[in-house]
């Protein structure tokens, strides 16, 4: 298909020999494929056919693949443009500081004047009155009363004589009988249980028709009674008169009554009717009052009562009279020493050759413009550095930082 191809697709072929084997390869594809459209006849569209039978799939083709086609080598980078010279920075000496002249001699100084005496010191004034003295602060309160030990118990009394029976009497029991008036020659007990009772009833006449009501005044509180069996001393209670009897005369007298002891019979119960004896013993004489003991020891001094409160102080007396002022000594005399003379002026120095002003300076134009001034310095400085200095320039500008 090659030799088919016309002139320019020879050309082609030529051109596409420079690159890489790859691209040579797919430029050639390309021109044939060209060359074949080039060559061809089109003639008018002929019916279409009928679909032919698929065919039997080929086998797959084997082949390597090509190798990759070399790079083409990077073209080379344009140089860099030269940069403009730096203009020259404009210099200019800064003329010199003329000589300063010598200081003139300092004149002598003057004697000094004779001080003068010093005048008198005046009276002293008289001392004002005394205040009168504030009232006495409050007493203190009174100490603690001492404690003493009490003093020894006196001597026991004598004990009184023993007291005996004035008598005894005869009596039945009445064991139906818990309260009410006695019968003729009975006694009755306020409980069924007799040793439970809390009062004992006689009548005032006895077993024996005795009328005894003249002695039961004589029974009281703190007296000690035996009721016992008239044929047995075993069978017994004892009791003991615990308040002050109540007396009905010529009818009965009704005894409160606390239980000593009993025994026998008198434990169980004294049966109704039984003959009993009442036998009544009073208690001793009281032995005389024992001798008052000696006075315990004085209790120790009580503590000091705090102190009253200061009175207020009284007021000041009336200042003294003021004396006066003592004369003022006379001036002294003494002539003004002379001034001494000015030294010359030093010769004025040259002045210094005009510099160049330099690039950085802004200039400070004040034409045309009413009440300005022209400023010639400007400088940046911290606001420590601008408060150190003593008077800061009126023609500088300064631009405080940090």
């Amino acid at each position: 298909m090659g030799d088919s191809c016309s002139d320019p697709c020879n050309g082609s072929t030529v051109l596409a020999a420079s690159y890489a084997r790859a691209a040579r390869q797919s430029a050639e594809a390309a021109q044939r494929a060209y060359c074949a459209l080039q060559n061809a006849r089109i003639g008018a569209t002929g019916p279409t056919g009928a679909t032919g039978a698929t065919g039997i799939t080929g086998a797959t083709g084997t082949g390597s693949t090509g190798s990759t086609g070399l790079t083409g080598a990077t073209g080379l980078t344009g140089s860099t443009g030269l940069d403009g010279a730096t203009g020259a920075t404009g210099a200019g000496t800064t003329g010199a500081t003329g000589v300063v002249g010598p200081q003139g001699a300092t004149g002598a100084t003057g004697v000094a004047g004779v001080i003068g005496t010093t005048g008198s010191t005046g009276a002293i004034g008289l001392t004002g009155t005394t205040g009168a003295t504030g009232a006495t602060g409050l007493f203190g309160s009174t100490g603690a009363t001492g404690i003493g030990a009490t003093g020894a118990t006196g001597v026991q009394g004598a004990t009184g004589i023993a007291g005996q029976s004035a008598t005894f009497y005869n009596y039945q029991a009445d064991a139906n009988t818990v309260s009410g008036v006695p019968t003729t020659g009975h006694l009755y007990w306020n409980n069924a249980s007799q040793v439970a009772s809390t009062s004992i009833t006689l009548s005032h006449i006895d077993a024996l028709g005795n009328d005894i009501d003249v002695f039961f005044p004589l029974f009281k509180t703190g007296d000690t009674f035996v009721i016992q069996d008239q044929n047995n001393s075993n069978n017994f209670q004892t009791w003991k008169i615990s308040a002050t009897p109540t007396i009905v005369l010529n009818s009965y007298i009704s005894i409160p009554s606390t239980l000593v002891t009993s025994a026998g019979t008198g434990t169980t119960g004294f049966a109704n009717n039984h003959q009993l004896i009442f036998a009544i013993v009073s208690s001793g004489l009281v032995g005389a009052t024992g001798s008052t003991g000696a006075t315990g020891v004085a209790g120790g001094l009580g503590s000091t009562g705090a102190t009253g409160i200061q009175g207020s102080t009284g007021a000041t007396g009336i200042q003294g009279v003021q004396g006066s002022t003592g004369s003022t000594g006379a001036t002294g005399i003494g002539t003004q020493g002379a001034t001494g003379s000015t030294g010359a002026t030093g010769v004025t120095g040259a002045s210094g050759a005009t510099g160049v002003t330099p690039a950085n300076i802004v200039l400070s134009d004040i034409t045309g413009l009413t009440g300005a001034t022209q400023l010639t310095n400007i400088v940046q400085i911290t606001l420590a550095g601008y408060l150190s200095i003593g008077t800061p320039n009126v023609n500088t500008l300064y631009v405080i930082v940090g």
